[in-house]
């Protein structure tokens, strides 16, 4: 069974640039384009995994992280930050937000392939 990936990103090309690599890595893929959808798309199709950017309309990704991670349902579900932002504090504040790895953009397939196996537990492949 494919593990299930949610890719919060509201920039078009980037999006479709993920999810293409994500799929073609064989996973199945959820978007969002702003933090209210991410949020009910996470609570209600359970993820293995989250893929969020920072800027983000209506909730930046600190904001999501924040509120998955308090919500019942959702809190389990390992976070992937992956944003343009460099600067440790936007790094300091998504991971106390409760995100488990931080990804600076771009990064190669093969960092992203292996940091999405770590978080969902898969057997990593070289």
């Amino acid at each position: 069974m494919k593990k299930k990936i949610l890719v919060v990103e509201d920039h078009p090309d980037v999006r479709d640039i993920l999810v293409f690599q994500l799929h073609h890595m064989g996973y199945e893929t959820l978007v969002a384009d702003n933090g209210v959808t991410a949020i009910k798309l996470a609570i209600e199709e359970s993820p293995d995994a989250i893929i969020l950017d920072l800027r983000l309309p209506q909730l930046n990704g600190v904001e999501v992280a924040a509120m998955l991670k308090n919500h019942l349902v959702a809190s389990t579900i390992p976070i992937l930050v992956y944003t343009g932002l460099e600067t440790g504090e936007w790094r300091e504040k998504a991971l106390k937000a409760g995100a488990r790895e931080y990804l600076t953009k771009p990064i190669a397939p093969s960092i992203l392939r292996a940091t999405i196996q770590k978080l969902t537990g898969e057997r990593v492949l070289q």
